[in-house]
């Protein structure tokens, strides 16, 4: 079988490596070990660091990318309560985030997708739900997929390119293994999105001009509403603080009394903010779930 100049001696530097190092274990292990016997699997419904070996240093020199070693990896817990992050060098990452349910997903795969630019969309990974596909420079692919409530993030950075190196094809084939390998993670409902209802109530006012932040959207346009208004928005498990923010004035003003508008906003169920009567109101603060 013919092997790439290249890619044996990227093996044979990776062997050495390995044996010189001391081998894998701790937080330098990782795409740079030995091939797993058994792939990751949750633990009590948890992501685990060992999720970065479900892709193997043969695995990226598959498809071009020279051996390499997470040379992090663990928790993100500012990605989402259940999240692991793998790194290696050269800006090369893996990430694995396990939403509650399927819907949870979609809402954080919207909102991991913002201002991205793409560079090809659709349905291009075996196994995936959705897939969007990033460019960010001419060496540095980002790829998204959804299984379930399972989003895989894998990026290719600039290091271990060369002529026969293809960053999309390398991410699509990668992505896809990863997704073959973990065929029952992210099928399994274990919860739901939280919902954030907004409120908005007058006096002596029929309307009023409401803005608000939505947690998935970020940003959205004020606009005039008959009130008494009410606004439910779904929002994934973050890892960050989820902003409240609404603001709301009288549209119309009586003649004979004073126009008067409140707010209030509940996250499942609970209240979180509440705005004092006036002829314009707020409700801002924040939420964050327990971790």
């Amino acid at each position: 079988m013919h092997v790439r100049p290249r890619r044996l001696l990227a093996a044979l530097a990776a062997a050495l490596c390995l044996t010189a190092c001391g081998g894998g274990g701790g937080d330098g292990e990782g795409a740079g070990a030995a091939t797993p016997t058994a792939w990751p699997t949750l633990a009590d419904g948890k992501l685990t660091e060992a999720m970065c070996d479900v892709l193997t240093a043969d695995d990226f020199l598959d498809v071009g990318v020279e051996a390499l070693r997470w040379e992090d990896r663990g928790p993100s817990p500012d990605v989402s309560p259940n999240a692991i992050t793998c790194h290696a060098l050269g800006s090369h990452f893996l990430g694995f985030n396990l939403q509650p349910d399927p819907v949870s997903a979609e809402l954080y795969f919207r909102y991991l997708l913002q201002n991205k630019p793409q560079s090809s969309a659709g349905n291009t990974v075996a196994g995936a739900d959705e897939v969007w596909i990033t460019t960010a420079g001419v060496d540095d692919t980002q790829l998204y997929a959804r299984q379930g409530s399972l989003i895989i993030s894998l990026g290719l950075g600039f290091a271990h390119a060369d002529q026969d190196y293809d960053q999309v094809a390398a991410a699509t084939t990668l992505a896809g293994k990863a997704l073959e390998r973990l065929p029952e993670v992210g099928r399994t409902t274990t919860g739901r999105p939280h919902e954030m209802v907004l409120t908005v109530t007058g006096t002596n006012t029929p309307n009023a001009v409401v803005g608000y932040t939505d947690p998935t959207l970020v940003r959205t346009e004020p606009e005039t509403v008959t009130l008494p208004w009410t606004k439910t928005i779904q929002f994934p498990s973050y890892g960050m603080s989820v902003p409240i923010n609404v603001n709301a004035s009288a549209a119309t003003a009586s003649f004979t009394s004073l126009p008067t508008v409140t707010c209030l906003v509940t996250v499942d169920g609970v209240k979180e903010a509440e705005g004092r009567p006036g002829p314009t109101t707020f409700c801002s603060g924040s939420y964050r779930e327990a971790r």
